[in-house]
Parts: C-alpha cells; sequence; structure tokens
C-alpha cells in the first residue's frame, strides 16, 4: 500500500539504475538512455544501438522492457513503488527516443521476491539433456508473465517441439549465409577480455559455452570470404543442426508472443520475459532466449527478407509457412521470444555493462544536447 510521496536520493537513484541495467538486451547492445527530471526517470530508446536484422525495432524494444522491469523490482528492494507511465508523441533527442516514464512513491510493501535474482540472471546455453520440468515450474514460469495481458506464453511439446528446433535451426544457419547477418554477429562479439572491458558491451565469447576448439574457429570466420568457404563445406548447416539439438535435449521450450507488432506490446513482452526469466533464476533453472526465430518470422510477414539471396528467402519464407502449419493458435498473434529453460552450469564470465555515469544522464537542453 503506497503511504506517501517523497524525492529520491543521489544515491539511492543510483543504486536501483546499477541493479536494473544488468538486465538483459539482444547481443548485450543496451539500447537504452536514462534521465532524471524532477521526480521521475525517463527511459528513452537509444536507436544508434540498432542491429540491422531487427524489424520494427523489437528486439530493442523487448530490451527496454527488462530493463523498465527491473527498474520497477529494484525500486521495491528501496521500499518505493515505481509507476510506469507510457509516452507517446514526445519528441526524440536526435537518436534517443522516450518510451516511459518511471513515477516513484515511498510503498510499506516488501521487496519484490525477485529482487535477489537481478544481479545472479544470466543466460545459460549449456543445459543437461533428459531432465524435465516439474509441471509445477512449467506454472510458476507461465504466473511470472500473468501481469501482462498482452502476453502469451505457449509451452511447446511432443512433435511441436521437433518442428521449433528445425526452425530454430534455420534460423541461425540464414545468420551464418547473409553477409550483412554474419557482420552483425562479429560487430558484437568480443574475443578477449580486454575487448569486453574496452567497450562495457557486446557478447564476450567466454560467455558462450563453446564447444573446445569453437571459439578459435569464430574468431578465423571473421573473415566473410573464409566463411562463405565454410559454408559451402557445411559449416552452416553445423550450426544448425547444433542448435536444434540444443532445443530437442531442453528441459522446456516455449513462444511468447503478443497482441501486436507495436511499441506498447514489445515493451511488455519484454518487461513479462524478464520477470519470467528472473522466476527461472529464482527456481534454479536454467535458461536461454532464442531470437533468430522472431527475427525471420518478423522478416518474412513484413517481406523484409526479399533482399536477401534465393536460397536464404526460401529458408525464411518456408520458415513462416511451417510456424502457421505448425501452431495454428498463434493467428494474427506477433511471436516475440522463443527460449529453452534447462538444468546447467551458468557461464564462469558474465557480460559487461556500461557504467551507471554512462547510463543516467540529465536532462537535454533546448538545443537537445545533453547539460
Amino acid at each position: 500500500m503506497t503511504v506517501a510521496c517523497e524525492p529520491i536520493g543521489s544515491t539511492v537513484l543510483r543504486d536501483i539504475v546499477a541493479a536494473a541495467t544488468r538486465a538483459p538486451s539482444a547481443e548485450n547492445t543496451q539500447p537504452w538512455r536514462l534521465q532524471w527530471i524532477g521526480d521521475r526517470l525517463r527511459v528513452l530508446h537509444d536507436r544508434s544501438r540498432a542491429m540491422s536484422s531487427d524489424i520494427d525495432s523489437m528486439l530493442d524494444l523487448t530490451g527496454i522492457g527488462t530493463l523498465i522491469e527491473s527498474l520497477v523490482i529494484a525500486a521495491s528492494s528501496h521500499g518505493l513503488q515505481a509507476e510506469v507511465e507510457a509516452l507517446e508523441g514526445l519528441a526524440s533527442y536526435g537518436q534517443l527516443r522516450p518510451v516511459t516514464d518511471l513515477l516513484f512513491e515511498a510503498c510499506s510493501d516488501t521487496p519484490d521476491p525477485l529482487t535477489d535474482t537481478l544481479e545472479s540472471r544470466c543466460t545459460t546455453r549449456r543445459m543437461d539433456a533428459n531432465r524435465p520440468l516439474t509441471p509445477e515450474q512449467q506454472q510458476a514460469l507461465l504466473d511470472a508473465a500473468e501481469a501482462f495481458p498482452q502476453v502469451r506464453i505457449d509451452w511447446v511439446e511432443d512433435e511441436d517441439l521437433r518442428a521449433v528446433a528445425r526452425l530454430v535451426g534455420v534460423g541461425n544457419r540464414v545468420r551464418f549465409e547473409h553477409q550483412p547477418f554474419h557482420a552483425e554477429i562479429y560487430e558484437n562479439l568480443r574475443f578477449t577480455a580486454e575487448e569486453a572491458l574496452c567497450t562495457s558491451d557486446g557478447l564476450d565469447v567466454a560467455t558462450l559455452q563453446l564447444p573446445l576448439g569453437a571459439a578459435g574457429l569464430m574468431r578465423v570466420l571473421r573473415s566473410w570470404p573464409l566463411a562463405r568457404i565454410a559454408n559451402s563445406l557445411g559449416f552452416s548447416r553445423g550450426v544448425a543442426r547444433q542448435a536444434s539439438q540444443e532445443v530437442l535435449t531442453s528441459s522446456g521450450v516455449a513462444l511468447l508472443s503478443v497482441d501486436a507488432a507495436n511499441p506498447e506490446c514489445f515493451v511488455e513482452g519484454g518487461r513479462a520475459l524478464q520477470r519470467v526469466w528472473l522466476e527461472a533464476t529464482r527456481l534454479g533453472l536454467a535458461f536461454h532466449p532464442m531470437a533468430s526465430l522472431p527475427v525471420f518470422v518478423a522478416h518474412a510477414k513484413r517481406s523484409c527478407h526479399s533482399t536477401l539471396p534465393p536460397r536464404q528467402r526460401g529458408l525464411i519464407t518456408r520458415m513462416l509457412d511451417e510456424l502457421h502449419e505448425q501452431f495454428p493458435s498463434l493467428g494474427d498473434r506477433t511471436l516475440q521470444m522463443s527460449f529453452r529453460v534447462g538444468h546447467g552450469v551458468p557461464p564462469a564470465r558474465r557480460t559487461l555493462r556500461y557504467s551507471t555515469e554512462q547510463v543516467l544522464q540529465t536532462a537535454p537542453t533546448n538545443e537537445g544536447v545533453f547539460g
């Protein structure tokens, strides 16, 4: 119950931001900036961080949704309730577009039970096979998203699981076979701890839990001419098989869809995804989001794949057809994310984040430049 309103001290604000900016984003691009404006914290979409494969900013806004939910959760540990107010019609500041304001009030409620998982949450790709989730675990993960009415989560089972495994494999294959997508992968990979520390973004290869020798091969295939040769010899098909096998050996696989392909739904979907992920962490489960399937489904729906080479265009077209055939219940809904859950050991190293000073800024001046 809200009992009073009071200003937030700078130390508390920075603590909230520091905890919340551990939130996940596609390829760890961290497409957000924050402004403290009087009595509110404004969340902005930093469009300079956009990836070329992202249609309608779906991935960026998913990440911003995970950040917003993390801010709400982190605030609760300081006795604060955060009200999220969507913003529409506000002018952008160059590449920065306002998304939401958060207003804080003193609150006597206990901290959100997911508070302690903000720091420990991570992506775990290496999972043990043949350890199914219990019905109670599945239900707990569904319940974690129930506060978001535009979001639906469907567990994938039996023959449907094989279909999702194939589709995820196709998505990963296309990423390695098309030069712009290949370049996007390498733009966000960090091959040494020093590289990761220098940028504080992207994916440290050490966090990917790759098989022995795979990191060295990935470094060699940074060269597109060499990657094309490797793909002609079956490398991209091998990537697809590996991704498919990971899906098949997961304890559980789910599809997260939203009512429509618009910013409001994508942000809400991101908030739901974060709560599900944190609940999985609280339950001691490993979690791995798989974005290639929804990304290329979006490409096919919007005919953005028309510029792809014929073979990759055909793969994506068949991906959309098979998804509709296998999951007619999706109907006109928008697939925003797929994810796998299981049992596994987290990576020894974690991806880095921008500092609070880099993320939290003062309000813009009349000229649109940050003061």
